[in-house]
């Protein structure tokens, strides 16, 4: 699921939710993305762009909310950072992110054996 901002955002959002029964804390792929989103933007607006303050108090909301339990808010964090830097597809449910999830790093991979 890709992270929107702006006007796509808010124009998605507002498409998802116009005329629907949703109850305000879902807990769809969809919804925690935006929920996301929406806490990047407001950790850089209450931190006036101090992006290391931002991403502790990112990290910090994502530690108190219950959607994100299973997740590493430091990793959790960076990812959304390193997607929203390098224009990438963000992918919430990506093993890695979890607690205790190892990365996959195509670089830092252990040679195959048998070569």
């Amino acid at each position: 699921m890709m992270l929107l901002f702006g006007p796509a955002f808010r124009k998605s959002r507002a498409a998802g939710l116009a005329g629907s029964d949703r109850i305000m804390f879902d807990s769809t792929d969809r919804d925690r993305t935006a929920a996301l989103a929406e806490m990047r933007r407001q950790a850089r607006a209450r931190s006036n762009f101090n992006s290391n303050e931002a991403r502790q108090k990112m990290a910090e909301w994502i530690a108190n909310d219950r959607r994100f339990d299973g997740y590493d808010p430091a990793k959790l964090v960076d990812r959304v950072e390193h997607c929203v830097a390098n224009a990438a597809q963000f992918d919430v449910n990506a093993p890695e992110l979890k607690k205790g999830g190892k990365s996959v790093d195509a670089w830092n991979r252990p040679p195959v054996s048998g070569r």
